[in-house]
C-alpha cells in the first residue's frame, strides 16, 4: 500500500507540471488561430450553448478645478449564466441567471445601490422571470424592482437566426447583459503588443497578452484616428505611428499601466472558450490655465478589476424548470 502511494505523487506532480508547460507556440501562430477561432464562431451552428460571465470592476473619477475636488466611483460585481439547448430544434430550451450588484459613490458617500438576483426561463414559446431587486437612492429598476414571478407570451423564437445571448439580454428588461461577445478587439490588441506568450496542452491554445503602457497609449490612439493596425505591414505601421505621434505624445503622459492583461483560450474544437481582461490602469487629463476661460482642469480616472467569459459550444447541456403555476402573466413591453 505504500508503494502504491509513492507511486502516485510523482504522477499528480508529473501531470500538474504538464498542465502548466505545455508546448510553446509561436506568437504570430498564436494571433492567426484567434483569428481563425472567431472565424468558425461566426460559422458554427450552435444548438447547445453554455456561458458564465463574471466581474468585478471599480472604475472611479476625481474632478479638480479652483482647486475644489469632487470624486465618484463605481463598483460592478456579479456572475451572469445561461444554458441552451435544441437552439436549432424544435423545442428549444433556455435557463438564465443573474447575480450582481452595483454601487455608485459621489464624494465619499453612498449615492445608490443595485441588487439582482434574477432568473429566467425560455420554453413552449414562454419567457418566466423570477427576480428579488434591491435599490437604494437616485436609481429605479422598475418595473421590476423588489420581488416577482412573471411570465410572458413571447412565441416561438427561431434561435437558428437569432442570438440567444442578445435575444435574452432584450427579454431581460433590466441593466443584465448576456452579451454576445465582440472579439473583434482582441485582434485589434493583438496587432499591436509584441508582448505574447502562447502554449498548448491537450488540443487547448491558451494566449496571453500582456500590454505595456505603450501599446495601450498606441490602441487608444489609433482608436481616436480611425485606424486599424491589424491589417498594416511593418513598414505601413511605422508610418501611421509617426502620423499619430502628436495624439501619441499626448497622450502618454496621462497614462499609467499597472496591469493590462488580456487571456485567451481557444478549445480543441476550435472556438473561443475563455477570455479574461485584468487591467489596473490610471488616466490623468490635465487642461493648463488658460487655455480657454477656464483655470487648470485635472480629471483622474482610474479602472481596476477584471472581467472573465467561459463559454462552451455544443456540449451536453442539463436543464431544470421550476413549477410556473403562480407566475403573473403579463405583455411584452
Amino acid at each position: 500500500m505504500k508503494f502504491k502511494k509513492l507511486l502516485l505523487l510523482p504522477l499528480a506532480a508529473l501531470l500538474l507540471n504538464g498542465c502548466a508547460i505545455g508546448k510553446k507556440v509561436d506568437k504570430d501562430v498564436a494571433n492567426e488561430r484567434v483569428s481563425e477561432a472567431i472565424q468558425t464562431q461566426e460559422e458554427m451552428d450552435v444548438d447547445s450553448l453554455f456561458q458564465e460571465a463574471k466581474q468585478d470592476m471599480t472604475e472611479s473619477v476625481s474632478q479638480t478645478n479652483l482647486g475644489a475636488e469632487t470624486t465618484s466611483k463605481v463598483t460592478n460585481k456579479g456572475t451572469t449564466t445561461l444554458k441552451a439547448k435544441d437552439l436549432l430544434g424544435e423545442n428549444p430550451q433556455v435557463v438564465a441567471s443573474a447575480k450582481a450588484t452595483a454601487k455608485i459613490d459621489k464624494n465619499g458617500q453612498e449615492d445608490s445601490f443595485v441588487s439582482v438576483n434574477e432568473n429566467m426561463y425560455y420554453v413552449d414559446g414562454w419567457f418566466y422571470n423570477d427576480y428579488d431587486n434591491k435599490e437604494r437612492g437616485n436609481i429605479s429598476l422598475a418595473p421590476k424592482s423588489g420581488k416577482g414571478k412573471i411570465k410572458i407570451n413571447v412565441g416561438n423564437i427561431d434561435f437558428a437566426n437569432k442570438n440567444v445571448l442578445a435575444v435574452f439580454s432584450e427579454l431581460s428588461g433590466t441593466a443584465v447583459n448576456f452579451g454576445p461577445v465582440d472579439y473583434s478587439q482582441i485582434l485589434l490588441l493583438a496587432s499591436i503588443t509584441g508582448n505574447v506568450k502562447a502554449r498548448e496542452f491537450a488540443g487547448v491554445l491558451t494566449i496571453t497578452y500582456n500590454l505595456s503602457k505603450d501599446d495601450l497609449v498606441r490602441f487608444v490612439a489609433a482608436q481616436m484616428a480611425g485606424i486599424d493596425y491589424g491589417d498594416l505591414t511593418s513598414e505601413e505601421r511605422e508610418l501611421v505611428d509617426a502620423i499619430i505621434s502628436e495624439i501619441i505624445a499626448q497622450l502618454e503622459k496621462g497614462y499609467e499601466v499597472r496591469k493590462y492583461v488580456i487571456e485567451v483560450k481557444i478549445a480543441k474544437e476550435g472556438y473561443i472558450t475563455k477570455v479574461r481582461v485584468e487591467n489596473d490602469v490610471t488616466q490623468t487629463i490635465t487642461v493648463p490655465q488658460g487655455m480657454g476661460e477656464d483655470p487648470e482642469y485635472v480629471i483622474v480616472v482610474k479602472s481596476k478589476g477584471f472581467t472573465e467569459i467561459n463559454t462552451k459550444l455544443n456540449e451536453k447541456v442539463a436543464i431544470k424548470f421550476p413549477d410556473f403555476s403562480d407566475y403573473v402573466e403579463r405583455s411584452l413591453m
